[in-house]
């Protein structure tokens, strides 16, 4: 398990810990990940660099854009505040 010590000494970025999700999924290891509670190493929305962020919700637009001419409609803007 991931405890606060080791989560602080490491913090990862909204926008990093999204790319390091993305490669779990594809790897089949997201919920390995989730289970030692690694989202712990996630820095807070409020505490994060503004490069980040933005980084964050250009990531998050460029799937709303692909999804939406896949047809599918998708509500990814609330997750954007979870991540």
């Amino acid at each position: 398990m991931v405890n606060n010590i080791v989560a602080k000494a490491i913090p990862i970025g909204c926008n990093n810990m999204l790319l390091i999700k993305n490669w779990l999924k594809v790897t089949e290891s997201l919920i390995l990940f989730l289970s030692i509670s690694g989202d712990k190493f996630q820095v807070p929305w409020e505490e994060d660099s503004k490069n980040q962020c933005k980084y964050y919700m250009k990531m998050i637009a460029d799937k709303e854009e692909a999804v939406s001419h896949q047809g599918i409609i998708e509500d990814v803007s609330d997750k954007s505040r979870k991540h």
